[in-house]
């Protein structure tokens, strides 16, 4: 389900016309239990994506250095502890960000984040692959390092 609703959560935001639409209307979920698909996801919300978009946000200055540390420091999102504790940075992240002018981006990405691996610590495995997707487009939106 959390695979599922990722790809299609996806399509609602990426145009069936553009070629990267068509690409991933053809894509088939993995072959993936439930819990497992969830936790790879919230783990690549936070690990990955919340991480790049803070480098990109946080480039020019040195605001998010103490995050950005407990981002590097975070293990892998593999159970309920450890997607809570995810999220919890990913909150933090959101409140850094909220107040800096410039950087609602990375808010809606760290948010998103923190949905994701709320929802996959509760077992809402629906709410995880939509709020992961929702991360990963708001990630794109901030373009390459």
């Amino acid at each position: 389900m959390s695979a599922e609703s990722f790809r299609d959560r996806l399509l609602d935001l990426l145009p069936i016309y553009s070629a990267t639409g068509r690409r991933l209307a053809r894509l088939e979920p993995p072959d993936a239990d439930d819990r497992t698909a969830a936790l790879a996801l919230a783990d690549a919300a936070v690990r990955r994506w919340t991480r790049d978009a803070l480098a990109l946000a946080g480039e020019r200055e040195n605001l998010y250095d103490a995050v950005a540390g407990s981002l590097r420091d975070l293990g892998p999102v593999t159970d309920d502890g450890t997607a809570r504790a995810a999220a919890e940075i990913a909150v933090d992240v959101a409140r850094l960000a909220r107040p800096m002018p410039g950087h609602a981006d990375l808010e809606d990405v760290a948010r998103a984040a923190a949905r994701a691996t709320e929802a996959a610590a509760e077992g809402r495995w629906v709410d995880t692959g939509t709020a992961a997707a929702d991360c990963l487009y708001g990630r794109i939106g901030l373009g390459t390092e």
